[in-house]
């Protein structure tokens, strides 16, 4: 006890008094104190209410995002509203662990390209698109997924009925990855081509009796946005290799009417035997009829048609004869010597059996491949490629045969798509994972750029056209 509770007449003494010790309502006083921390309670809570107020009348909605949206959204200028259509969904999302922020109706409402159940494996678990797709990161791309959500299967993929896949276990592009299939099982076209020709530094000679320097886009200019490269075509080479027939001496001398000899002169259509045949056929027709006296110049010269029995001169006065004669003559040029249709491609038969018995011959389809390695996703507009010569890829100008697989394989991605490389080396660097059956062999920056508009990202042609696969 206090000394001065101890003095007489202090009420410490008596207990009786022990009211008087203490102010039993001393819990409804308020300190200063406490006064000041209501009222900035109060105004805090009232300034946040009318900063929510002018931000909402504002409509500015970025104050709001939890950190920045992906690039393309941006570039898009996507506002906040299309994608977030409910209110308090994050907050129902503390109640609620199967609630989202954002439903997958509102990705669909721009990604239309996608279709309601977009995966790739039939019966796969229905995910909603915000799983995976995770916006507000600062990521440059919502596609840029993780390897592990790849690899959580394709690392030991199994069969239902227990039996061994057909594709191999795959951990990581720069671990495990097999060889690139397409590139094992070789080129199956039919082409006779000679890239180190064509490639020689010192220049072509061209039948203008020039010389001209073949750069890669010459042959193969890009396609599909810059994306790809398209194959040859013959429109490319008629330029150095005409499809025409030599003038016989005889007719030579004999022609004096310039229409004439530049019909022909001018080069045969690009298309089937019988066809060119026809178009053979027609235009010396026409030089028959309009220059009738050329068959008795041609009487009197010895037969020189290959393959043919000696003709009696009296056979040899008929414009049936004269005509018949020429189109043996133009005919073996085309079809059986070295530099018509044999220069390219490759014939089904003996040639020139078939020319001795006055049968077509039969040439293979070129076969070409427009696009290699199908189930990846390519681009040579975007990232690093662009920037790379043709030769780091694709070794040309050592080629002499047409089948040679000129694509990088496996080892050669692996020198820029690796740890420590200039490049990504994720799974969806190369592959994609919606409809990708359907979306096999597409352009990469074609389909990023086209996805968010619904359109079919452009894809080459995947064989030519039987006029342009055949001189």
């Amino acid at each position: 006890m206090l000394p001065e509770m101890q003095q007489p007449g202090t009420p410490y003494l008596r207990p009786d008094r022990f009211a008087a010790w203490y102010a039993l309502d001393y819990f409804r006083k308020t300190s200063w104190r406490q006064r000041w921390k209501w009222w900035l309670t109060g105004l805090a809570v009232g300034a946040c209410f009318v900063w929510l107020v002018a931000v909402l009348l504002r409509g500015d909605e970025v104050v709001f995002a939890s950190g920045p949206v992906t690039l393309a959204h941006s570039k898009e200028h996507v506002a906040c509203r299309q994608c977030h259509t409910g209110w308090f969904r994050p907050a129902a999302r503390l109640l609620f662990p199967e609630a989202r922020s954002v439903h997958d109706a509102d990705c669909l409402v721009c990604h239309q390209a996608q279709a309601p159940s977009p995966h790739h494996v039939a019966g796969a678990e229905d995910v909603a698109c915000a799983v995976c797709h995770r916006e507000h990161r600062g990521q440059s791309l919502l596609t840029q997924m993780p390897d592990g959500r790849c690899t959580v299967c394709h690392a030991d993929l199994k069969r239902n009925d227990g039996r061994p896949t057909s594709c191999a276990n795959v951990s990581s592009f720069v671990g495990d990855h097999p060889p690139f299939r397409d590139l094992q099982a070789g080129d199956s076209s039919r082409l006779r081509f000679n890239h180190e020709v064509h490639c020689d530094p010192s220049g072509v000679l061209t039948p203008a009796g020039t010389i001209q320097h073949l750069k890669c886009d010459f042959c193969h200019p890009a396609t599909s946005g810059g994306c790809y490269l398209a194959l040859p075509r013959y429109q490319t080479c008629q330029e150095c290799h005409p499809i025409t027939i030599p003038i016989p001496e005889t007719l030579h001398k004999s022609l004096q009417d310039k229409n004439l000899t530049l019909l022909l002169q001018q080069p045969l259509p690009h298309d089937e035997p019988d066809k060119v045949r026809s178009e053979l056929r027609r235009r010396l027709t026409r030089v028959l009829d309009e220059m009738p006296e050329i068959v008795r110049l041609w009487a009197s010269d010895p037969p020189v048609s290959p393959f043919r029995a000696t003709e009696t001169l009296s056979s040899r006065q008929q414009p049936e004869a004269w005509l018949e004669s020429q189109m043996r003559q133009a005919e073996y040029h085309l079809f059986v010597g070295g530099g018509g249709c044999r220069l390219c491609h490759v014939p089904v038969t003996d040639v020139t059996a078939e020319y001795v018995r006055g049968v077509l011959p039969r040439y293979a389809p070129t076969n070409l491949k427009a696009v290699w390695l199908p189930i990846s996703t390519f681009s040579h507009a975007a990232g690093g490629h662009r920037e790379q010569d043709c030769s780091a890829c694709h070794p040309a100008a050592k080629s002499r045969q047409a089948d040679d697989v000129l694509i990088p394989n496996l080892d050669s991605c692996r020198t820029c798509h690796r740890p420590g490389g200039t490049a990504r080396y994720d799974c969806a660097e190369c592959h994609r994972y919606h409809q990708a059956v359907e979306r096999r062999g597409t352009c990469k920056a074609s389909a990023i750029r086209q996805s968010d508009k619904g359109a079919t990202p452009d894809v080459p042609s995947a064989q030519p056209s039987r006029a342009e696969a055949r001189p």
